[in-house]
């Protein structure tokens, strides 16, 4: 849109469009997970509620023009079907029109893998996070020690012992995996204000962590960012000074690995919208794949898992509490 003359603008909040709008400007305001990443985010919904009449207004002058991202069961809430904006033209990337073909696929395999596209080939099916794949299948220079089958029929497994032999090679290696622990227990949104000292709540969750992961009681926050900043284009990525697992799926399997094997750290410690995001009592039969990648909590720590949800509660958390689906 640069090549057209349009001054693009990141935002995170439907506010951004009126502080940025100048008339006449070829502007394209941009808006990643635009209602919440996993589900609707009620609050963020009344945001763009409130807002969407003077919205509407400024995208009267056609050089104004919004581009958003959304899972695709965040669209597919009803809440979301009133914000009329986002249905004006939508593309479904999981769609028969607009998912990769066959031969990108192909063509994808053959700069990556060259000798080996015809194994890659059978498998690039499988998933549909498919450029995902074939990029850290590279970054993490899986290569060395595994085969371009095995990581494609099973990458979770792959990232699994990876994470074994992180945690089991060296302190080093443990703080790696902290670090990652602590990036995904702020729900993928790491600041740099979250590892100052001055931070209040990262005070009593890095002292469990580091506990939790074997490491020295008094090891400094600076020495867990230094960690988190080595593993940048394998596991994270940077973005305005936050941290964040470099793509959403690598993120949920993260959650779900983490948040299993440490869930008491995670239930007194993670992120308000990370608990009620992701923890789960009691699966029905009518839930679909959207719960590959929940935390299951055992019968042994409902009690503090309640207690977590009360807290919340008390700190004025009610809408997250009450939209949790346990």
């Amino acid at each position: 849109m640069t090549k057209h003359g349009y001054t693009v603008i990141p935002c995170s909040k439907p506010e951004d469009i009126g502080k940025w709008f100048k008339h006449g400007r070829k502007t394209l305001f941009v808006f990643d997970d635009v209602c919440g990443r996993y589900t609707l985010n009620q609050q963020i919904y009344t945001d763009w509620k409130q807002s969407l009449d003077h919205i509407k207004s400024l995208l009267v002058d056609k050089c104004c023009k919004i581009i958003s991202t959304c899972r695709l069961e965040v669209y597919k809430d009803e809440l979301f079907s009133n914000l009329s904006i986002f249905k004006m033209c939508n593309i479904d990337l999981s769609s028969q029109e607009f998912k990769l073909s066959a031969a990108e696929k192909l063509a994808l395999a053959e700069v990556y893998f060259k000798e080996n596209t015809d194994e890659v080939k059978e498998l690039s099916e499988k998933y549909d996070f498919f450029p995902l794949l074939c990029s850290l299948y590279h970054k993490q220079n899986l290569q060395k020690n595994v085969s371009v089958t095995s990581f494609f029929r099973n990458p979770f497994e792959v990232f699994k012992d990876q994470l074994v032999q992180m945690y089991g090679e060296s302190d080093a290696g443990k703080m790696q995996y902290c670090s990652l622990v602590l990036c995904v227990m702020f729900n993928n949104t790491l600041t740099e204000e979250n590892l100052s000292p001055k931070d209040k709540k990262i005070g009593a969750v890095i002292e469990d962590l580091l506990e939790e992961c074997e490491l020295n009681k008094g090891t400094s926050i600076k020495r867990l960012k230094k960690s988190l900043e080595t593993l940048e284009g394998t596991y994270v990525v940077k973005e305005d000074n936050t941290y964040k697992i470099i793509h959403d799926k690598l993120f949920d399997f993260l959650a779900k690995y983490f948040g299993e094997k440490m869930i008491q750290i995670f239930i007194d410690h993670a992120n308000t919208d990370f608990i009620r995001e992701r923890f789960l009592w009691k699966i029905t039969d009518n839930m679909g794949t959207e719960i590959e990648f929940v935390i299951r909590i055992p019968d042994n720590y409902i009690n503090r898992y309640i207690d977590r949800l009360l807290t919340d509660w008390e700190n004025g958390y009610v809408y997250s509490v009450c939209q949790t689906e346990t």
